[in-house]
Order: C-alpha cells, then sequence, then structure tokens
C-alpha cells in the first residue's frame, strides 16, 4: 500500500484501511462517475481504490465538496441525470468515512505520530481525532490544528487487534465526539448539514422567520438515514442549538 513507513501508514492509507467496507466500496463507485470530471485514467488504476483516493484527497481540502459540486455540469454532459444527487452522496459518505475513522483514532484503534515544529517525530494523544475544530488534510498527509500550527508527515500504525481487517462502527465505541472525554455527540454533523443546506436554497419558513422544530425534524431524518451509528439527538435539543446558526446564516 502506498505512503506506508516500516508498517505505517499515511492518513488516506489508513482511513481506506480502517474504513467500512461497504461505504468505502460505494464511494470509490462514485468516484468512477466522476472519473472524467478529474482527469484521472480509470485505465491507470495501480493501487487499491486509487480512483476513491483521489476524491478523499480532494474532499479534505478547503473547498473540496465546492470543487466536486461545480464539476457535477460534467457528469449531466454524460448523460447522467442526478449528478447534484450522486455529488450530495459523495459528500455525505465522505463525512461519514472521516467521522468513522476520527472515532477510531479517539478509541485508541490505531496509534499516531508526526512532527510538530522541531525534528523529533511526536506521539500524538488519541483524543485529538475526536476534536471537530482539528482539520485533516488527507491530501498533504498533515493535520491541522485550532488556533494555528500543523502536524506533519503524520504516521498511522493500527493496534495489534484490528490488524488483518477492517474497523466498523459496529464494534460498540461511540462513532461521534466532541473531543471532550464522556460526550458523544452529532451536532458538528447536524450544524455542517444544516449551513450546506440553506448556502443551497433550503428554507423552513416559521412564523417571521426560519423554522428551527422543521429544520430540526429534516435534519434528524437526514443524520438516521447517513450515519447509521450516530448518537441521535432529540428534537427538543437540536431546536435549542439551531437559533444562532439560523441567525448567522440569515446575516449573510
Amino acid at each position: 500500500m502506498a505512503d506506508a513507513i516500516d508498517g505505517k501508514l499515511s492518513l488516506i492509507d489508513a482511513l481506506i484501511q480502517t474504513a467500512d467496507p461497504a461505504k468505502l466500496n460505494r464511494f470509490d463507485a462514485l468516484a468512477q462517475e466522476f472519473v472524467t470530471s478529474i482527469d484521472l485514467d480509470p485505465n491507470r488504476v495501480r493501487e487499491e481504490f486509487e480512483i476513491g483516493r483521489f476524491l478523499i484527497a480532494l474532499m479534505s481540502r478547503p473547498g473540496g465538496s465546492e470543487a466536486v459540486y461545480k464539476r457535477h455540469g460534467n457528469l449531466l454532459a454524460r448523460g447522467l441525470k442526478d449528478s447534484f444527487g450522486l455529488c450530495r452522496e459523495a459528500e455525505d459518505l465522505f463525512a461519514s468515512l472521516i467521522s468513522d475513522f476520527r472515532a477510531a483514532g479517539a478509541a485508541g484503534r490505531f496509534s499516531a505520530e508526526g512532527y510538530i515544529g522541531g525534528t523529533a517525530i511526536q506521539k500524538l494523544d488519541p483524543q485529538l481525532f475526536g476534536i471537530p475544530q482539528v482539520q485533516l488534510r488527507l491530501d498533504r498527509n498533515t493535520i491541522e490544528l485550532p488556533g494555528g500550527g500543523n502536524v506533519f508527515g503524520v504516521q498511522i500504525e493500527i493496534n495489534r487487534e484490528h490488524s488483518g481487517h477492517r474497523l466498523t462502527p459496529e464494534s460498540g465505541h461511540a462513532v461521534y465526539l466532541t473531543g471532550l472525554p464522556g460526550r458523544p455527540t452529532s451536532w458538528h454533523l447536524i450544524e455542517a448539514e444544516c449551513r450546506k443546506r440553506y448556502a443551497a436554497g433550503e428554507r423552513h419558513p416559521g412564523r417571521g422567520d426560519e423554522s428551527r422544530a422543521e429544520w430540526a425534524r429534516t435534519l434528524i431524518k437526514w443524520l438516521k438515514s447517513t450515519h447509521e451509528g450516530a448518537t441521535i439527538p432529540t428534537e427538543k435539543a437540536v431546536r435549542n442549538k439551531l437559533p444562532e446558526v439560523l441567525r448567522e446564516l440569515a446575516r449573510k
């Protein structure tokens, strides 16, 4: 497998090695649909999930998902009727793969190390993967830390009890974390989806402004169908957290 050093893996190879096979295979199939729009020759595939890993790397960049949406016109030209739906499905699957990977790291199912500042490589705290503000740049094999600073040259080693098979959310560990011990949540997924839908023009009018209740029901339904194993919040909990996000979006 590419980017392995003495049995250690890069971020993207570790994600592929630990992913739920069903999700990964579907994502790779979607990536095949994008092949002409990302200028990757399907006949030149030399390693496992090469086309899928190209799309994963693209979507891990800032603005990467937007870049995928901009290319959906190429899919339309090829006669794919639901090109926008394919983009959305790829985006949702990518978010789910990343969430599963973060959970595996936070649960200690693999260890990671990298270079922070100086020349000596340092072991990383597993809880780092549970912090939503930490950005995993799979395209650069770098972890971007909140407030600035980066971890370069990340190397990951899967723990022995998990070697030889892919890790899945069904192992019993919490899959979605805030980064604070003992507090599983899916709010960061819900908030991100709300922002994407609002930016795309989706609205749920209420009395004078957006209906928090309708947004909450819509987003919870999306979470249940898209992120199996996620912590499902109550409608009241989502309603109480939405006003600040909706007010911010309305001002833009």
